[in-house]
C-alpha cells in the first residue's frame, strides 16, 4: 500500500488523522513483520523436506543450501510420478513464472495431461533465476524420477525461452520439443500486428490434424 492509502484507509476507517511520518513507519514495520514470516518459514524446509520422506521414502526432495542458506529445492511426490508413467501421454509442458515474495526467486514446474486433457502436474522447484543452468538441473532430476536418460519417446513443449531449449536438448537429447502456440502467436502478432482475422487463421492452423490440412491452413494465411 502507498502511504497516502494509509493514511485515507485509517480516516475511512477509524476516523483518525495520521501523518504522512507515521504512517510511513507503520508500513517499514508491516513489511518487517512480513519479511520475518518468509525467513521463518524459509527456516523450516529442512524439517518440511524430512516429514515429506518420512511420510512416503518414494518421494523425491531436493534441498540444496549454500552456506547454510536457501538456494534450490526440487520436489517430486510418488503418487504424481507414477500416475503420470501409468496413465497420461509421454508429453510434458515446461515453464517458469517469477515468485512475488520478498526475497524473489523462480518456480519451475512440469505439467503432463491426463486422459481427460486436463493439467497433470509431475514436480516443480524453487530456484534463484530461470536459466539454462537451473533448467538442467531441475531436468536431471526429472529424468531420474522418469527413469529416462535420453528422452526417446518424450515430448517436450515450452515457451522458447533460450535457457529452457538449451537444457531439454542437453538433458533430453532424443526428446521432441514443441513450442507453446500462445507464445508463437505472440512473436507473430509483433511482426505482423494482431486483429481477429489473423487470429482467428492462426488458431485454424495449429489445430489442423493432418499435413494437407496444415499446408491449406498455411496458403490460406498468406492470402491474408
Amino acid at each position: 500500500m502507498r502511504v497516502q492509502d494509509i493514511q485515507e484507509t485509517i480516516w475511512l476507517e477509524k476516523g483518525i488523522r495520521v501523518s504522512k511520518d507515521k504512517a510511513a513507519r507503520a508500513r517499514r514495520r508491516g513489511q518487517a513483520l512480513i519479511v520475518g514470516e518468509y525467513k521463518e518459514q524459509y527456516a523450516l524446509l529442512p524439517r518440511y523436506a524430512a516429514e515429506i520422506l518420512r511420510s512416503n521414502p518414494g518421494n523425491t526432495v531436493k534441498l540444496k543450501l549454500d552456506a547454510n542458506v536457501f538456494d534450490r529445492l526440487y520436489l517430486c511426490f510418488e503418487a504424481l510420478r507414477k500416475g503420470f508413467l501409468a496413465g497420461c501421454r509421454p508429453f510434458i509442458s515446461l515453464d517458469g513464472c517469477f515468485l512475488k515474495g520478498p526475497f524473489g526467486g523462480q518456480l519451475l514446474v512440469a505439467v503432463g495431461r491426463d486422459g481427460n486433457n486436463q493439467m497433470f502436474p509431475l514436480a516443480w522447484a524453487v530456484c534463484e533465476v530461470e536459466s539454462t543452468d537451473t533448467w538442467s538441473w531441475f531436468l536431471e532430476l526429472l529424468a531420474t524420477d522418469l527413469g529416462t536418460s535420453e528422452g526417446a519417446g518424450y515430448t517436450f513443449m515450452s515457451d522458447q525461452q533460450k535457457g529452457l531449449l538449451a537444457a531439454v536438448s542437453n538433458v533430453f537429447p532424443q526428446a521432441e520439443s514443441r513450442v507453446c502456440a500462445r507464445h508463437v502467436y505472440c512473436n507473430f502478432r509483433g511482426v505482423f500486428g494482431g486483429g481477429l482475422e489473423y487470429r482467428k487463421q492462426f488458431w485454424t492452423i495449429a489445430k489442423s490434424n493432418t499435413v494437407n490440412h496444415f499446408n491449406e491452413n498455411i496458403e490460406v494465411m498468406r492470402g491474408i
